[in-house]
């Protein structure tokens, strides 16, 4: 069903409907979920492989999704994406963009900018030399830094 003939099939349904919906994207699940205030999924977006930790419904029925990046030396590190993504209401791929390398890896979420940029919050990696060098006290530094 079409993002527009879900929105209408959901407001058009008796008073039961509650205001406003909610956007589920279970992390693992390669799906987003629209749902309305009966508990029905009214929309599915198909994104292809597992989410991260932000999922956004944009007004015009765009899905911003952070998703995982197949191998990064950052994966490991809670709140880890790598992959940014632009899913129009018919489930088409409209821009993806992978941050993610040796050095720069997305962290756990995303804001989409009033001229259509999109702000990613990314790790940098610094080696624990670079990091003490720049004030990391050594005592507090825990793993492969």
């Amino acid at each position: 069903m079409p993002f527009g003939a879900a929105r209408q099939h959901a407001s058009a349904q008796d008073s039961a409907v509650k205001d406003g919906y909610v956007l589920v994207a279970p992390i693992g699940d390669s799906s987003a979920y629209l749902i309305d205030g009966d508990k029905q999924v009214v929309h599915t977006w198909k994104c292809g492989g597992g989410a991260g930790n932000s999922t956004y419904l944009l007004p015009n029925g765009v899905l911003l999704r952070t998703g995982k990046a197949q191998s990064s030396r950052f994966n490991a590190r809670g709140g880890s994406g790598g992959v940014v993504k632009m899913i129009a209401p018919n489930n088409a791929l409209l821009w993806e963009y992978q941050v993610s390398d040796e050095n720069y890896h997305s962290h756990h979420d995303v804001e989409a900018l009033p001229n259509g940029n999109v702000l990613v919050i990314a790790w940098e990696y610094h080696s624990a030399e670079e990091a003490i060098d720049h004030g990391r006290d050594p005592s507090t530094l825990a793993g492969d830094a």
